[in-house]
């Protein structure tokens, strides 16, 4: 069993017949990883990988306009910026924004990070909403999890309460604190017309996901609401199978 000093970075290891010895089976102590022989056959990395395609949003291309979850033809209230996308709805209760089909297994996953710079500009109705999922900006992400459960919903946590064991993962910012019934739920307060780096680990969700089906962010409630993505990444960490 060698012992081989590496640098930080992405590494295949492959014996003289061009298998592959894989399985990362775990890591004591800073820069420290153990690869048990097991022979597969097939190329396994271990390092990071962007799931995301355009993050930088500078244009469109990979992404599309949803309403309602759904894709639309109709740009409606979503508008390319220097800076990113705005979401701007000055009529109606509406949710429109963009999304990106990604369907990556991240069953090996030791992190997968979700990273976006977001913008809440203006908002009438506050926090979160009266249902926790209506902010100026969110970003959210559908996935079945490790119990096997499709997580491609965005049911109403109150007036009236709906099921959760299908929600997704979303997250709105607001800046302006609830009054009325609006909530805080899936929410982080911003300064308004600042930019905002939000970062979480999707895998601290219980359970934890198994396949990212969908990225995307967007605008949605009562309004007059604005608000801004200038970037998104969702970035995986771990073994990645198949490559």
């Amino acid at each position: 069993r060698p012992n081989v000093e590496i640098k930080a970075g992405t590494y295949t290891v492959v014996d003289s017949d061009k298998a592959t010895w894989s399985h990362n089976s775990g890591s004591s102590g800073a820069g420290f990883v153990e690869i048990k022989g097991v022979k597969t056959g097939t190329v396994v990395t271990v390092g990071e990988k962007e799931l995301l395609t355009n993050g930088t949003l500078k244009s469109l291309s990979g992404w599309t306009i949803h309403r309602w979850m759904q894709p639309t033809g109709d740009r409606g209230e979503v508008t390319q910026e220097s800076d990113g996308i705005k979401f701007r709805n000055t009529v109606g209760n509406t949710r429109m924004g963009i999304m990106q089909t990604v369907n990556a297994d991240v069953s090996g996953a030791q992190r997968l990070i979700l990273k976006a710079v977001v913008k809440a500009v203006e908002q009438n109705l506050t926090g979160t909403g009266w249902q926790g999922r209506e902010a100026p900006v969110a970003v959210m992400v559908t996935y079945t999890d490790v119990a096997g459960v499709v997580r491609n919903g965005l049911g109403s946590m109150a007036n009236p309460t709906e099921s959760q064991t299908n929600r997704m993962f979303w997250h709105g910012f607001y800046y302006a604190n609830p009054t009325g019934n609006s909530q805080t739920w899936h929410g982080t307060k911003v300064s308004q017309g600042s930019w905002h780096t939000y970062e979480v680990d999707l895998m601290s969700l219980n359970p934890k996901p198994k396949m990212i089906h969908a990225v995307g962010a967007e605008g949605s409630g009562w309004p007059t609401r604005e608000g801004r993505i200038s970037s998104i990444s969702l970035k995986f960490y771990g073994t990645i199978s198949g490559r």
